[in-house]
């Protein structure tokens, strides 16, 4: 059978529109760009484009996009590709995904993001990606992870946001990696995490937020970092807390919201933190605080609320910025409640 010679992308999204011609009729070898062209196509399970010549396409950027009863994707000739941006995003229905040549992609971002029934990644070569953020973000039944190569990876927020089935992540290599805001938010099955390299990392702000089975934290080199906002937030299987160098630090807020099995903090480096707002909200384990340098705090609301296990004079002497030994005597000699009145009197 002679295909048809399809001239132009726009050629081939009008004939894709139009239902004019059968897809497996088409020669689109002239065709670099294939970005949006099925994207947010809802009512399709199949797509008869296995044997499409993509061998020259450099662009599939939100191909299938919101493709949510997609079940199967032919194998496509993906040699020349550069762009897999939020290739598959919000395809659902996806169960697999075949053998792809990723040897020339750099944007790897949203690829999988909202591909709800997909359990397994085959191995693809990451060599060339510097972009992952959200990659695998809300892949809700993703139980493994294949090896990656991410020595090139300078952004990888959110990369397993909401991966709520898995339960190991393998060892990257995330030595360039500068931003790793929400990197394992939502992942309620994880126990561990891997040791990585956060030395030229600025960007944590809920990082381990929700990882609700999480029971350690490997150690991590924060001395870049200069938000920690809902960093470990609901980790609330979470023991102990590593060292962290918190010296360039202006953000703690909810930093430790809902961790209801920690018992101690480690010190904190606090000089240049101006928000701790809610920052040990719901530890209700918690029977102690160490000193913190809080002279250039401005937000310390709901700082304690539900610390049940925490003794209200620690609470009161901190948040009245006078630990030392003078203003303690003074608050031991106060009833419990006065002491409950100045306390209720510092938080408004």
């Amino acid at each position: 059978m002679t295909k048809y010679l399809v001239k132009n992308k726009k050629e081939l999204q009008e004939i894709i529109k139009t239902n004019s011609k059968p897809l497996n009729s088409l020669d689109v070898s002239n065709i670099t760009d294939m970005s949006f062209l099925f994207s947010d196509i809802s009512n399709v399970t199949y797509f008869d484009i296995d044997s499409w010549d993509t061998s020259s396409v450099t662009n599939m950027y939100s191909m299938f996009e919101g493709c949510s009863s997609l079940i199967t994707i032919p194998l496509l000739n993906t040699s020349s590709v550069a762009d897999m941006y939020r290739l598959f995003e919000g395809c659902s229905s996806l169960t697999t995904i075949p053998l792809f040549d990723t040897s020339s992609v750099s944007d790897m971002s949203y690829m999988f993001e909202g591909c709800s029934s997909l359990t397994t990644i085959p191995l693809l070569n990451t060599s060339n990606v510097t972009y992952m953020g959200s990659m695998f973000r809300n892949c809700k039944s993703l139980i493994t992870i294949p090896l990656l190569d991410t020595s090139n990876v300078t952004y990888i927020s959110y990369f397993f946001c909401n991966c709520k089935s898995l339960t190991t992540i393998p060892l990257l290599d995330t030595s360039n990696v500068s931003d790793m805001s929400g990197m394992f938010e939502g992942c309620s099955s994880l126990i561990t995490i891997p040791l990585l390299d956060t030395s030229n990392v600025s960007f944590t702000y809920s990082m381990f937020s929700n990882c609700k089975s999480l029971t350690t934290i490997p150690f991590l080199n924060t001395k870049n970092v200069s938000n920690m906002y809902c960093i470990f937030e609901g980790c609330s299987s979470l023991t102990t807390i590593p060292f962290l160098d918190t010296s360039n630090v202006t953000s703690m807020s909810y930093m430790f919201e809902g961790c209801s099995s920690l018992t101690i903090i480690p010190f904190l480096n606090t000089k240049n933190v101006s928000y701790m707002g809610s920052m040990f909200n719901n530890c209700s384990s918690l029977t102690t605080i160490p000193f913190l340098n809080t002279y250039n705090v401005t937000n310390m609301y709901s700082m304690f609320e539900g610390c049940t296990s925490l003794p209200l004079l620690d609470k009161v002497l901190f948040l009245d910025k006078s630990n030392n030994d003078f203003k303690r005597q003074i608050y031991l000699q106060m009833s419990k409640e006065q002491l409950e009145q100045t306390y209720d009197n510092l938080i408004v």
